[in-house]
């Protein structure tokens, strides 16, 4: 799973490195800079929160956001998470698997249940979004960075 940066210059994604550990990365899209390891961060299904900040779910199935730098580890959500999916185009809603489909308000309060074996996605501009039914998805990790 990966997640391109609103503006288009980055992708964050989750990898093994050379020990095995799984933890998120973050890479230009022109390949100026080699890929750099978010630091003290091991999980997966992370996407771009607003400018300079990640959510992703740890190894524990906790939802959580982060700086880019590795700073700012704040849990996002209470509820353990199978998956992240998406997040809304403003960036105040993320969408996660719990065995169910779940719209998670970001500010607070109780998530919407999306009822219906699909996936949600949300274009970045925010004019679109389309389903995609829920068929032979799984949470492995990605090759060796």
């Amino acid at each position: 799973m990966y997640d391109m940066s609103s503006d288009g210059n980055y992708v964050v994604f989750a990898a093994r490195d050379r020990k095995g550990e799984a933890g998120l990365w973050l890479a230009r899209l022109d390949g100026s800079l080699p890929p750099r390891r978010v630091p003290g961060i091991e999980g997966d299904w992370a996407v771009f929160g607003r400018p300079g900040e990640i959510f992703f779910r740890s190894n524990d199935g906790s939802v959580f956001r982060v700086r880019e730098d590795g700073t700012g580890l704040t849990k996002a959500i209470e509820e353990p998470a199978v998956r992240i999916y998406s997040i809304s185009p403003d960036k105040q809603c993320l969408v996660v698997s719990s065995g169910q489909t779940l719209l998670y308000p970001l500010s607070g309060g109780r998530p919407i249940n999306l009822e219906g074996d699909f996936v949600l996605h949300l274009s970045a501009d925010g004019q679109l979004y389309f389903e995609s039914p829920r068929v032979g998805m799984s949470a492995t990790g990605a090759g060796v960075t």
